[in-house]
């Protein structure tokens, strides 16, 4: 397939839709990830070795932290990357140069290359391989655009690239990062646990899989089981490690709720180490790295029982760019007149973790006029049980209680028009087991409806009927998809978000 493919972005999402491979995320041979993203970078000629990176892990929290990263040093004059998941509305949005998605020809015009180039990897046997049976064809959808981000940045000569992990770390597409900057820790709890452990411990072992001997490592406030772990692997690998303290409450963030207070101070001080390393060699960054830790701690490694706090030292200009930062489906606050209805406020946040929705479910008290009638609009992936996340959301004081599918992952590659209203690829009966879970949950009485429907559409009729006497806030959770498919429907642009 040439540079030249017809089509434009519509060609694009449909090549990269041929990468999806119908398997549970439990089924993928994560292991052997690394070793084919080595063979699928050289391929297409980045040199991740020489990629200035900052790269972040977590369960909740990472998006956010890379967006407040990004916009502080955007603001500071540099020229940023920045690579996250998922997308809401349109595939660019993963891959962000200076905060703005590529012009389309631009993005295909990479895209392409990446594609005809690792379409000819694929097809024939890599030296490193012993046949043509065990090279390792084409990459999965994450671990593509994961080269296509990296091989963006190094053409489009980035300064920094803010790299968000997909799951877990130690085994993700993006920990092919062999000397990041520095490494970041968001909050860790339970999700993917498939894939990264059932337990806490297990858990922040696989997110600790992107530390790396000498390189700085900054972690949210954790857990003891999960702090204990982090610290213990920062010590086996070599890396000094720190936690980073919360912004202060007199700080305004462009991203609502307490808990960005940690990611708004995680985020500052990822910058702040990554400026003082900027321009030395790696000998010299190692040098600094461990004079550093020495002079703050008085220790040459770190200690499991006594890990030191990092200097958050936030200035004006820093100040400005935490209050500047959007992070769209992040307590996100929508009107709903776009879709005809004026007196419906969608509180929007993409929760789809028990802690996260906990966050969720304070923010939106805390944001939500407590006068104004409320309801639940709600939907999570079917691999995920709603038992256990419901019960963050059942004290609330809702009106009613909405249910309803998702689209499916596929045709959400693609930007969508206003009024699609696909089913998508959940159960048929899903919207009903989640309704029956919070039936459950909430228990039924004469003040709260709970309703199933079919379509996100019927859904939104269904609380605007109900309505009718006013003004009601309705919060959208559950699931980041689900967050975007209101936004679609609302007629919202990617270069909006």
């Amino acid at each position: 397939m040439s540079s030249a493919a017809p089509g434009g972005l519509e060609s694009v999402v449909r090549s990269l839709s041929t990468l999806i491979s119908g398997k549970l995320r439990s089924q993928i041979d994560y292991r052997r990830g690394l070793e084919h993203m080595r063979v699928y970078m050289e391929a297409v000629g980045v040199n991740v070795a020489n990629l200035p990176a900052i790269h972040v892990a977590g369960t909740k929290g990472k998006g956010s932290t890379c967006a407040f990263a990004e916009r502080i040093l955007r603001d500071k004059g540099l020229r940023t990357g920045l690579y996250t998941s998922p997308h809401l509305i349109d595939v660019r949005e993963r891959i962000r140069v200076n905060g703005r998605v590529l012009p389309e020809d631009t993005f295909c015009r990479h895209f392409w290359h990446c594609w005809d180039t690792l379409s000819k990897v694929s097809s024939t046997s890599n030296g490193e391989f012993a046949s043509p049976a065990s090279s390792p064809g084409m990459p999965s959808y994450f671990r593509f655009l994961t080269c296509l981000a990296f091989y963006i940045f190094q053409s489009e000569k980035v300064d920094v690239a803010i790299v968000e992990v997909g799951v877990g770390g130690r085994y993700d597409a993006t920990n092919i990062l062999p000397h990041p900057m520095v490494c970041g820790i968001s909050s860790i709890g339970f999700d993917h646990m498939a894939i990264l452990g059932d337990t806490l411990a297990k858990i922040a072992y696989e997110k600790s899989g992107i530390i790396k001997k000498d390189i700085p490592v900054i972690s949210a406030p954790q857990k003891e089981e999960a702090a204990t772990v982090i610290s213990s692997v920062a010590k086996e690998v070599g890396a000094p490690l720190y936690i980073a303290k919360k912004v202060p409450l007199r700080l305004k963030l462009g991203i609502a709720g307490d808990c960005q207070r940690e990611n708004a101070a995680l985020a500052a001080s990822l910058c702040s180490e990554f400026l003082s390393r900027r321009g030395s060699t790696q000998e010299e960054q190692r040098i600094s790295a461990w004079e550093e830790f020495t002079r703050r701690t008085g220790a040459s490694s770190t200690s499991e029982s006594s890990v030191p706090s990092y200097p958050l030292n936030l200035r004006r200009p820093e100040e400005g760019s935490l209050a500047n930062t959007f992070w769209p489906a992040r307590s996100h606050v929508v009107d709903g007149t776009s879709i005809g209805c004026k007196n419906l406020t969608f509180y929007v946040d993409g929760a789809h973790t028990k802690e996260s929705l906990s966050a969720c479910s304070a923010w939106f008290t805390s944001a939500a006029p407590s006068t104004t009638p409320k309801s639940l609009l709600f939907s999570c992936g079917s691999e995920r049980n709603p038992s256990d996340l419901l019960p963050m959301l059942a004290g609330l004081g809702f009106r009613e209680a909405v249910f309803c599918p998702m689209q499916s992952f596929r045709s959400s590659l693609a930007p969508v028009s206003r009024g699609d209203a696909s089913k998508g690829d959940q159960p048929s009966a899903w919207q009903y087991e989640m309704a029956s879970s919070w039936k459950q949950i909430a228990g039924e009485n004469g003040e709260m409806s709970i309703l199933s429907t079919n379509s996100l559409a019927e859904a939104i009729e269904a609380i605007q009927q109900g309505a009718v006497d006013g003004q009601r806030s309705v919060l959208v959770t559950g699931s980041l998809l689900f967050a975007g498919d209101l936004l679609k429907r609302m007629g919202k642009r990617f270069d909006e978000l």
